[in-house]
């Protein structure tokens, strides 16, 4: 397990989502475990949702952003990844696709956790 000060620099990432759908969350444990990055060890992973209100997410998207500190937002849907672009052109937003092996996920997650302050689509 990483020391509180290691986890303190793990970058944080964001599953924003429209609603909250639990399988859909393990998926993308799953998925990110599956690249080597496990939620406290070397990854901050949290996640929100817009309690089946798609209009509010660019407020919540934004809000995640004023707070700081985000380093990647994995956007659920398109209209999660809207909110996200607009919200922010800075942290890195990967639309997790349909397909969860989706090798251009993959390296768009990759890419994003190296450089997380470039917009990744």
């Amino acid at each position: 397990m990483a020391s509180a000060q290691q986890l303190a620099r793990a970058p944080r990432v964001i599953h924003l989502a429209p609603v909250d759908i639990p399988a859909q969350a393990d998926g993308t444990r799953r998925l990110l475990s599956e690249l080597g990055y496990v939620d406290g060890r070397n990854i901050r992973l949290e996640f929100r949702n817009a309690a089946g209100n798609v209009d509010a997410l660019p407020a919540l998207a934004q809000e995640l952003v004023q707070q700081g500190s985000v380093d990647v937002i994995i956007a659920i849907s398109t209209p999660a990844a809207l909110a996200a672009y607009k919200a922010t052109h800075y942290s890195g937003a990967v639309s997790r696709s349909v397909r969860r092996r989706d090798i251009k996920m993959k390296l768009g997650w990759q890419r994003a956790v190296a450089m997380p302050k470039e917009m990744m689509g």
